[in-house]
């Protein structure tokens, strides 16, 4: 049986270690944004994207300033995940993938958002696998599973599981990978499609 306890490579340790550190002291301060409601700029983002995608990453960008000088940490993580998925379809990964690790580790920090930080553990589980890094992966997606309760949204323990199995196929464990493919299947919504699945494709 393969351990779960790896170690996390040296470079994500150190990025998200310096996230820790610094982010009480960056971005706007509570006086440069007391009359702007971020909440509006993030659901403004959010009617963006589907249409207008450059305009809502400047939107994100600004909402993430703002929840974060406003100590709103829920819109700051809701902004950076959707921030990290609009640079990931636009392939800029480099962004992309400083996005997940800071989501991640914001995410770990605050604590009461299994959802959310299963879904940083996705996205960061599907770095690893784009850059081949699959123990790496593998750890991050049986991670985001550890955390979710009866109560998680199906789609997001179906992504998961189907994210782990194709990583498990691609180092040939293909008897592990099935089962995981039709328990994933299992969890389908016949009247879904290819709807909600945009939003945990990171």
């Amino acid at each position: 049986m393969r351990s779960r306890n790896r170690a996390w490579p040296v470079k994500e340790k150190a990025m998200i270690f310096m996230i820790l550190m610094w982010w009480p002291f960056m971005g706007a301060t509570r006086s440069q944004v007391a009359l702007t409601d971020h909440r509006a700029e993030y659901d403004s983002a959010v009617v963006l994207s589907q249409r207008d995608p450059i305009a809502a990453i400047a939107g994100l960008q600004q909402a993430v300033l703002l929840s974060r000088a406003h100590a709103d940490t829920v819109t700051w993580m809701e902004s950076l995940y959707l921030l990290l998925k609009l640079n990931v379809e636009d392939r800029h990964y480099d962004e992309a993938d400083a996005l997940r690790l800071q989501l991640l580790a914001l995410a770990q920090h605050y604590g009461k958002d299994t959802r959310m930080l299963a879904q940083a553990h996705n996205a960061v589980g599907s770095m690893y696998s784009r850059l081949l890094l699959k123990d790496s992966a593998e750890y991050h997606y049986r991670a985001a599973l550890d955390i979710l309760d009866a109560d998680a949204p199906p789609l997001l323990r179906q992504a998961l599981l189907g994210n782990l199995a194709n990583n498990l196929a691609g180092v040939g464990r293909h008897v592990e990978a099935d089962l995981l493919h039709r328990e994933a299947h299992a969890l389908a919504d016949p009247d879904d499609l290819n709807g909600r699945a945009w939003s945990l494709n990171t």
